[in-house]
């Protein structure tokens, strides 16, 4: 796709020998909604007289939207006027003037970028391809180069997120809102504040109202139970101090009567002499 792009045929490029095309800069990734990152090509001649040259950058992009991607042609004395093409998954910038230096035999020509995926940009993998190339004035291709890096992209917001942002925590929640919702929608710790949404606080009030029904219950069981066993229970009676049951009396009387009796005396008769 960036080899097609425009590009002379590679019997141009046997044509313009001498002249080589360098990325020297380009960092290892791109990071969505990171600072622009710099990207520097270099042009040489080895012979040859001296020319202009005429900078075109094609940038192919896989798993990135080409609008997500911003290319800026930096100089010296500021932005260099580009004009951006876009065909499909395929960015071009081409320099609308001749780069300021003169390429000579033992001298370069340095084209400045600076290249950065937007913070929107979301995927499971993203690429870039670049592919530099230096041209004549008259338009004939001189060399070009191409690298690729890839992309590193947020995860897409999952189905699964939206649910748990009713209970995950989330730092700084105020203590006005706690109030409002009530010891049942929150609970602090040391670092972070938990809060239940409306789905948890209903679940929560209903095992609350089944257990104190529950409770009740088995409280008017327990005192039925109580009750019925005092009822069959039977009742013992204090038996009276001083008085004596009939079998009781009746000994008590004869020891008595025993008791009163007068003593019987034995009298010997005189011995006989």
């Amino acid at each position: 796709m960036v080899a097609a792009s425009g590009f002379a045929s590679a019997g141009a490029v046997a044509a313009a020998r001498g002249v080589t095309v360098q990325i020297t800069q380009l960092p290892g990734e791109f990071a969505a909604g990171a600072a622009p990152a710099p990207v520097t090509v270099v042009a040489s001649r080895s012979r040859g007289g001296c020319i202009r040259v005429r900078w075109s950058l094609v940038l192919g992009v896989e798993g990135v939207r080409p609008d997500h991607v911003r290319v800026d042609r930096i100089e010296q004395d500021g932005s260099f006027p580009t004009r951006v093409e876009a065909t499909g998954d395929a960015i071009r910038i081409t320099d609308r003037r001749l780069d300021p230096g003169t390429l000579c035999r033992g001298r370069t020509v340095t084209a400045r970028y600076e290249i950065s995926v937007a913070g929107e940009a979301t995927g499971a993998t993203g690429r870039l391809t670049l592919a530099a190339a230096a041209f004549s004035a008259g338009g004939q291709l001189l060399d070009r180069t191409t690298a690729t890096r890839p992309v590193r992209l947020p995860r897409a917001p999952q189905p699964s997120d939206a649910v748990g942002a009713d209970v995950q925590g989330a730092d700084g929640l105020s203590a006005e809102r706690l109030g409002a919702d009530g010891p049942a929608a929150g609970r602090t710790s040391d670092s972070h504040v938990v809060r239940v949404g409306p789905i948890g606080l209903a679940v929560g009030a209903a095992m609350v109202l089944s257990g104190l029904v529950l409770l009740a219950r088995v409280r008017r069981r327990s005192r039925r139970l109580r009750r019925l066993a005092e009822v069959r229970r039977p009742a013992r009676r204090p038996a009276a101090r001083g008085r004596l049951g009939p079998a009781a009396a009746d000994i008590s009387r004869r020891t008595t009567q025993r008791r009163g009796r007068p003593r019987q005396t034995l009298t010997l008769p005189p011995a006989r002499r």
